[in-house]
């Protein structure tokens, strides 16, 4: 199985990643290009570079996956509206490439903050 994981630089969708890797499945993980990677560094992945606003970006990212984990979300904001674009309208993004582009995407797990 080919899992489309989001966040995965983060706590949660690090540890995740590991999980999903030792139960002999793929990783694609979406990553902006200020990603620390120190967690993920060790673990055999593919990366792909994009952010959840570029639906263009995204579309290619999600070909040939099985499985979306959306883990991705801002947790610390100079303003409320940052929050609303970020977790809101970057998890519609997501969402709307999968239904609009008819992916065959058999699971979509949001983690939500």
């Amino acid at each position: 199985m080919k899992v489309f994981l989001t966040g995965a630089t983060g706590f949660v969708g690090s540890h995740l990643a590991e999980l999903i890797i030792n139960n002999g499945h793929q990783i694609r993980a979406l990553l902006r290009t200020t990603s620390n990677l120190r967690w993920i560094a060790d673990l055999n992945l593919e990366t792909f570079y994009a952010k959840l606003d570029n639906a263009n970006a995204l579309l290619k990212g999600l070909q040939d996956v099985d499985v979306v984990i959306h883990a991705a979300a801002l947790t610390k904001a100079l303003k409320n509206e940052d929050y609303y674009r970020v977790n809101f309208e970057g998890t519609k993004n997501l969402i709307d490439v999968i239904i609009e582009n008819e992916l065959p995407v058999k699971r979509f797990v949001l983690i939500s903050s």
